[in-house]
C-alpha cells in the first residue's frame, strides 16, 4: 500500500472514530433534551409563567456561580499526560467548587429582602440552602464529565446527560401532582436532577480510580494550581462574563417588565438554546481532545465538516420556526405561552449562530489564547449590556430591547468564528463561503414555504414543509453526500 493510500486510510479511520465519539455523546444529550422537550408541554400546563420566572431567576444565579465554581480547573483534567497530574487537577477543581459553593451563600443572606420580593415569599437561610448546594454540585459534575472525557468514557457521559434530564422532569411533574405547583416544585426537580446525576458519576469514577486517590498531596495540588493558573486567571473571568451576558436579559426584564414576560422570554430562550447546547456539548469534548493531540489540518477538517453538516441539517427548520413560532408555542405549550413565540423568533438568529461558534472555544484553549477569548468576551459583554440597558431606558419596550440585543449576539458569534480561524491560521475565506451557502439555502427554503403557506392551513403547511425538508436531507444522506475522507470529513460535498 502506498504512503498516500495509508494516509487516506488513517484519515477515514480517524473520521469514523470522531463521528462515533460525537454520536455516543450526542445520544445521551439527544435523549436528555428530547425528554425535556416532551415534558415541557406538560410542565407549562402545571406551572404558570410567573412561577417559571421565579425558578429561572434562581437557576440563573446558580448558573453564574456554578459555571466557574471549579475556577475552570476541570478543563486542566484533560491536558496532562501524567495520570497523577490529572488526579490533582480534578481534586483542585472539586476543592474550588466546594469553597465557591460555600461563599455563594453570603450574597443570598445580604440580599434576602430583595429575594423575598422577587420570589413573592419570605425566605430564610434554610430555604436558600439549596442554592449553594447546587453551585457545588454543578462544579463537581463538570469535573466528573472532564474526567470522563480524559478517560474516553463517552458512553458514561451520555448516560449521565440522559439521567439528569429524566430525573429533572419526573421530579418537577411529581412535585406538581403532589400539590407543589409553585416554583418550589421546579426547584425540587433541579436538586434531584443535578444531585442524582452527579452521584452516579462520582460513584463510578471513585470505584474505577480508587487507587489514584492515594496519589493526592497538598504540595502537588499547589504545583498543579500554578501550572494551570491561566484557567482561573483568564478562562474563569471569560466564563463568568459569558454566563452573565446570557442571563442578564432575565434580570433586566424582571426590573422593567412583568414576571409573565420574564417567564415567556425564559421559555423561548431555553427552547432556542436547546439545539446549540446539544450540539456544543456533543462536539466540544471530541474537538478538545482532537485539538490537544493532533495537527491543525486534522482539526480544521473536523471543524469544516461539522459546520457543513450542521448548516445543511438546521437551515430548513430554522426557516420554519421563523414563520410559525407563535403558533407552535401556543399549540405545544398552551395559550398562556403564546407570547413566548415572539421572543423565540427574535432569538432564532443568535441561536443559529451559536450552533456554529460555541464549541470552537476549545481551539483557543489549546492554543493558549485564553487572553484573546477573555478580551473578546469582555468587549462583547459590555456592548451587550449597554445595548440592553439603553434600549430599556430609552424605549421601555421589551421587544425592541431584546431585538437589538439579539442582533449584537449574532454579530458576536460571527466575529468569534472569524477570530478563531485567524488565531489558528485557518483560511477565513471558508467562512465567507459558508455565509453565502446559508443565504442561498434560506432563499430556497423560504421560497418553498411561501408557496405552500397560502395553499394549506397552518399545521398542514408545517407538516408538508417538514416532510419535504426531511426528505431532501435524507436523499442527500442516501446519495452519500456525507463522506468520510479528507476535508469533507463529517460534511457535505
Amino acid at each position: 500500500m502506498s504512503v498516500e493510500s495509508q494516509r487516506v486510510s488513517r484519515t477515514v479511520v480517524t473520521a469514523k472514530a470522531d463521528i462515533h465519539r460525537v454520536l455516543r455523546l450526542a445520544a445521551g444529550a439527544v435523549a436528555g433534551n428530547l425528554l425535556v422537550v416532551l415534558a415541557t408541554p406538560l410542565i407549562t400546563r402545571l406551572y404558570t409563567p410567573q412561577d417559571y420566572a421565579r425558578w429561572i431567576l434562581c437557576i440563573s444565579y446558580v448558573s453564574i456561580l456554578g459555571t466557574v465554581a471549579s475556577l475552570r480547573y476541570e478543563n486542566a483534567v484533560v491536558l496532562p499526560k501524567s495520570h497523577r497530574d490529572a488526579v490533582h487537577a480534578a481534586a483542585l477543581a472539586i476543592f474550588c467548587s466546594f469553597v465557591v459553593g460555600c461563599l455563594s451563600f453570603l450574597p443570598l443572606v445580604l440580599f434576602s429582602g430583595k429575594l423575598s420580593s422577587v420570589l413573592s415569599t419570605d425566605v430564610t437561610w434554610l430555604s436558600l440552602s439549596w442554592i449553594p448546594a447546587l453551585v457545588f454540585l454543578t462544579g463537581l459534575s463538570q469535573t466528573c464529565l472532564s474526567w470522563c472525557t480524559r478517560s474516553q468514557w463517552f458512553g458514561l457521559s451520555s448516560i449521565a446527560n440522559a439521567c439528569s434530564a429524566l430525573l429533572l422532569v419526573l421530579s418537577q411533574i411529581v412535585a406538581a401532582k403532589l400539590g407543589y405547583t409553585t416554583f418550589w416544585g421546579l426547584v425540587v426537580g433541579s436538586i434531584i436532577g443535578q444531585g442524582g446525576t452527579t452521584l452516579i458519576l462520582c460513584c463510578w469514577i471513585v470505584f474505577c480510580e480508587r487507587r489514584s486517590l492515594k496519589l493526592i498531596s497538598i504540595k502537588h495540588l499547589y504545583v498543579t494550581a500554578r501550572e494551570y493558573k491561566n484557567f482561573p486567571i483568564y478562562l474563569t473571568p471569560y466564563s463568568i462574563v459569558g454566563v452573565i451576558r446570557e442571563r442578564i436579559s432575565l434580570f433586566f426584564l424582571n426590573s422593567w417588565a412583568t414576571q409573565a414576560v420574564v417567564g415567556n422570554f425564559a421559555l423561548a430562550q431555553r427552547m432556542t438554546a436547546l439545539p446549540g447546547g446539544l450540539i456544543s456539548g456533543s462536539i466540544r469534548p471530541v474537538l478538545f481532545q482532537k485539538a490537544s493531540t493532533e495537527e491543525s489540518q486534522s482539526v480544521l477538517q473536523f471543524i469544516e465538516g461539522a459546520r457543513a453538516t450542521l448548516l445543511q441539517l438546521s437551515t430548513p427548520f430554522v426557516i420554519l420556526f421563523l414563520f410559525y413560532a407563535q403558533d407552535l408555542f401556543a399549540l405545544i405549550f398552551g395559550g398562556q405561552w403564546r407570547d413566548g413565540g415572539i421572543y423565540a423568533q427574535i432569538l432564532a438568529l443568535p441561536a443559529f449562530m451559536f450552533l456554529f461558534s460555541d464549541w470552537t472555544d476549545r481551539v483557543l484553549d489549546v492554543l493558549g489564547r485564553q487572553k484573546l477569548a477573555l478580551k473578546m468576551e469582555f468587549v462583547f459583554s459590555f456592548l451587550n449590556v449597554a445595548v440592553l440597558f439603553l434600549s430599556f431606558w430609552l424605549t421601555g419596550n421589551a421587544f425592541i430591547a431584546i431585538t437589538l440585543q439579539a442582533l449584537v449576539v449574532a454579530l458576536f458569534h460571527g466575529y468569534w468564528l472569524y477570530a478563531v480561524y485567524r488565531a489558528a491560521r485557518f483560511p477565513t475565506i471558508r467562512l465567507l463561503r459558508s455565509a453565502l451557502s446559508f443565504l442561498c439555502l434560506c432563499a430556497l427554503y423560504s421560497g418553498v414555504l411561501l408557496i405552500i403557506r397560502p395553499l394549506f392551513p397552518v399545521w398542514l403547511a408545517c407538516g408538508i414543509y417538514s416532510l419535504l425538508a426531511a426528505g431532501w436531507i435524507a436523499w442527500l444522506l442516501f446519495k452519500k453526500k456525507i463522506h468520510l475522507s479528507g476535508a469533507k470529513t463529517f460534511g457535505f460535498r
